[in-house]
């Protein structure tokens, strides 16, 4: 006999001959249950009549259970209707009806990498999900099954004519023994929700691998650098020097303080959105509400205080644009969550749509801001015009991506993401001012047109950064993934893998770059900016050590977080005094390696830990082999470039200029030395490249299943120019006349 919330069941205990009772007791509120533990993988609820109340809670959540089992109507067929309703509505759509009495069953588990026998007590709940027997079936077929059921319980169930009597009672219990099991027995309905496949016919859909994810990224940043590449060139060509640095020091702000100002909030998306899929909505809410907020903070700061920038930057003309920059640094802020959101979704193929767009947007609006006006209050203005637009899309994704996301607010799960984003975010804040803050130096000590100069030292090619951008988005989700089940392996794996990618660019782009420094600064910003070229040489010595994978790492393991928090804040306190003490003794040369030399010192020591906490020994080094060999091989390029470069360069300029002006009709000298250096640039490429990509295939760093990509592109373009390619032959049966 059994209490339950139910009148029908103190009925059932009156016709079996028994008494009732009315207690009272605490009750657990059920919603409350899911929010504090979330939504469990399997549900069960056998409660005596109050079922559906569970099942009736799990509509107020976006995720459901994959599988759930209840103990079902035996009564009122209609009622058990009911609940095939309400299972529907929960999203459920495959069903078993299955007979709850597995005292005698033994079934074969998995048990420290082993099988063994495991035979149910009486009462217990038996195997569930995938293990159960029979085939899941419709609901259709599965009220079918029940209707036969009603029929045992309609003989011999707790309302039958049998059962009310003694002699009924023990005639039931006779043929029980005689079938070796209980008559009618009790049944519990099992469901499986719609999102998960069987085991028989499931064909494994994993998200797509991280050199798919990865190269879909980078497509698109590729393009989107495409689209980008021409700003600085005609910012140089049609601003003066002095406006070039308003222009620098505008965007530095903007970009810096719509990084730094959300404390990490955003990135908490790619923890939140791959491991607890049941807060989704709620952790895509909390970091819209943050960015919105904390943004219209800094904009609200701006405007009644805009002398904080032009007294930083001793620039009056940085005072009168501090109110537009805020409104910018408000609108990026909340805009750019779009690329993130769609990563961390794991929709690379959304992602790229959504950067490409962002950098044609930006790049059309402030070229013609360039073209049209060629001031830094139109850039401005052409950046809000952009940041409105890509608000617009995210707004839209965001509705049918995560719908009612507005309504999911729950404070204790707002701080417990505050608790987890914070710490990264600080690291990610202190890593931005590390690695940023020598620019703020440099400007508050000399001119804007000064800054200019050391900007453009400090350039980087948008292309590098999105390589190492498109890879580790990729890996944070990736890692989080492996860390949680504790695959260690295959974290190295996978970060040496990385590694190895990244070298593959990395390790050429900066040899070569170190070769052509001189004409690369011509090429790119005009004579103008000659004395760039020390500043870039110091500043690319950080572009080998890129290679080395720490934040997603960092990202999966808590503890690690805050460990890199404390080692930042002692890098950052040392850059700041060795910094202040270069305003009175040092060059632009001295504030830019002083910079270089503090990210190196984080790096070797957060490196350090991170190997120790993988695991990583010798047994691992030849994990990293082929990044070795991409060292060598590109050394050996470039010494065979250098010695081509330094006998041609003066020559190659000269036929390049040469030609602009004859081409162009211009004596115009930033079109001269555009000219000039890309003929040499050209050449030198033309060395380098065969070079490197020839060691790189004969000693093996190109691996075979990218030399058979590589082959198969190659067939693909000769089957397209062998279609362009076709001569049409006539008819000789058109030719004839009739």
């Amino acid at each position: 006999l059994w209490g339950s919330t139910s009148d029908d069941w103190a009925y059932r205990n009156e016709v079996m001959g028994t008494s009732n009772e009315i207690i009272e007791v605490a009750a657990v509120d059920f919603i409350k249950c899911l929010e504090k533990y979330g939504i469990p993988f399997y549900l069960k609820a056998d409660i005596v009549g109050s079922e559906t109340i569970c099942l009736k809670a799990l509509l107020e959540f976006e995720n459901k259970p994959d599988y759930l089992s209840i103990r079902s109507e035996k009564v009122i067929f209609r009622r058990l209707e009911a609940e095939f309703e309400l299972l529907e509505r929960l999203g459920y759509n495959r069903y078993k009806a299955i007979q709850q009495e597995f005292s005698h069953l033994k079934v074969s588990i998995n048990s420290n990498g082993g099988e063994q026998l495991y035979s149910f007590e009486e009462g217990g709940s038996g195997p569930f999900a995938e293990e159960t027997e029979g085939e899941w079936k419709t609901k259709e077929n599965v009220l079918s099954d029940y209707k036969k059921i009603f029929v045992y319980y309609w003989l011999f169930g707790d309302y039958s004519y049998l059962i009310q009597t003694e002699k009924g009672r023990k005639f039931i219990a006779q043929m029980e023994r005689l079938v070796r099991r209980p008559l009618p027995g009790w049944f519990d309905t099992h469901a499986r929700h719609s999102t998960v496949e069987s085991k028989s016919t499931k064909i494994k859909k994993q998200t797509a691998s991280l050199k798919t994810q990865s190269a879909w990224l980078l497509f698109a940043k590729i393009i989107g650098f495409g689209f980008s590449f021409l700003l600085p060139l005609l910012i140089v060509r049609y601003l003066s020097r002095e406006n070039v640095g308003l222009y620098r020091e505008s965007f530095l702000v903007i970009v810096n303080a719509a990084a730094i100002l959300p404390f990490g909030f955003s990135m908490s998306a790619y923890y939140y959105l791959s491991r607890e899929t049941e807060k989704r909505n709620a952790a895509v809410f909390n970091i819209l509400l943050v960015n919105f907020v904390v943004g219209g903070l800094a904009y609200l700061a701006l405007f009644l205080y805009p002398q904080m920038l032009g007294n930083l930057f001793k620039s009056d003309e940085l005072t009168l644009l501090a109110p537009k920059i805020g409104l910018v640094i408000w609108i990026w802020m909340f805009a750019t969550f779009l690329e993130t959101v769609a990563i961390a979704n794991q929709e690379a193929r959304l992602a790229t749509a959504f950067i490409i767009f962002a950098q044609f947007s930006k790049t059309f609006l402030m070229v013609g801001a360039v073209l049209l006006f060629g001031t830094v209050e139109s850039f401005i203005y052409a950046a809000i015009i952009q940041g409105l637009l890509q608000t617009a899309i995210l707004l839209v994704y965001l509705y049918y991506r995560f719908p009612k996301f507005w309504a999911a607010f729950r404070p204790a799960f707002f701080l417990e993401q505050m608790i987890y984003a914070v710490p990264f975010g600080l690291a990610g804040i202190l890593w931005i001012l590390q690695t940023d803050i020598h620019n703020y130096f440099v400007a508050h000590k000399f001119s804007s047109a000064e800054f200019a100069i050391y900007a453009y030292g400090c350039f980087q090619l948008p292309l590098i950064a999105m390589l190492a951008e498109s890879v580790t988005s990729v890996l944070i989700p990736r890692m989080s993934e492996l860390q949680t089940v504790g695959d260690k392996q295959e974290m190295l794996r996978l970060t040496a893998r990385a590694m190895q990618k990244l070298a593959f660019f990395y390790f050429p782009i900066y040899v070569f770059l170190l070769v052509t420094a001189q004409t690369f600064i011509i090429t790119l910003f005009t004579t103008d900016y000659l004395a760039s070229v020390p500043i870039l040489i110091i500043n690319l010595t950080l572009l080998p050590f890129s290679i080395l994978i720490t934040d997603p790492i960092v990202r999966a393991f808590k503890e690690l977080g805050r460990f890199l928090l404390v080692l930042r804040v002692f890098v950052l306190a040392a850059l700041i005094a060795a910094l202040y003490f270069g305003l009175q003794s040092f060059d632009m040369l001295g504030m830019i390696t002083i910079a270089v030399v503090a990210v190196l010192i984080e790096k070797a020591i957060a490196e350090t830990v991170i190997v120790r906490k993988l695991g990583f020994g010798r047994k691992d080094f030849h994990l990293l082999k082929n990044v070795g060999k991409t060292a060598v091989v590109s050394l050996a390029a470039g010494v065979v470039t250098y010695f081509v470069y330094t006998n041609t360069k003066a020559y190659l300029l000269d036929v390049g200029e040469h030609f602009a002006q004859e081409a162009f009709h211009t004596t115009k000298l930033s079109v001269l030395n555009f000219a000039g250096g890309s003929l040499t640039l050209f050449i030198s490429a033309l060395v380098f490249v065969p070079v490197y990509l020839f060691g790189a295939y004969f000693w093996g760093v190109i691996e075979e299943d990218e030399k058979l990509q590589f082959k198969n592109i190659l067939e693909k373009i000769k089957k397209v120019r062998s279609l362009f390619g076709k001569k049409q032959i006539p008819n000789p049966q058109s030719q004839i006349q009739n």
